[in-house]
C-alpha cells in the first residue's frame, strides 16, 4: 500500500501522530518557497485552514505541499525536485 492510500483512508488524528516519514510534516509558511494560489487566498480558505503548511511523501522522489481545512487536505504543490524547502 502507498503512503497516500494509507494517508487518504486514516482518520486525521491518526495521521498527526504519525511521524514526518508516514504521516505529516508541518512548516511555517516563511520556510516553504513557492507561489501561493492567490484564487485559494481569496477563496478565505487560507485564513480558516490549520496553521502552517502541511507536508506529505509521495514517495522517495516528491513531496506534496498544502493546507489543511476540516480535516480536508488543499493540495498547494507538488516539491518533485526538493527544491521548495530545506530537507
Amino acid at each position: 500500500m502507498t503512503n497516500l492510500s494509507r494517508l487518504s483512508q486514516a482518520p486525521f488524528e491518526q495521521i498527526l501522530l504519525l511521524d514526518k516519514r508516514h504521516g505529516l510534516e508541518r512548516l511555517p509558511q516563511e520556510q516553504v518557497n513557492f507561489s501561493m494560489n492567490q484564487d485559494f487566498v481569496k477563496s478565505g480558505r487560507f485564513e480558516a485552514c490549520l496553521t502552517g503548511l502541511w507536508i506529505f511523501r509521495l514517495n522517495t522522489k516528491g513531496r506534496v505541499i498544502g493546507m489543511v481545512l476540516n480535516e480536508t487536505f488543499y493540495i498547494l504543490a507538488f516539491d518533485l525536485s526538493f527544491s521548495t524547502y530545506r530537507h
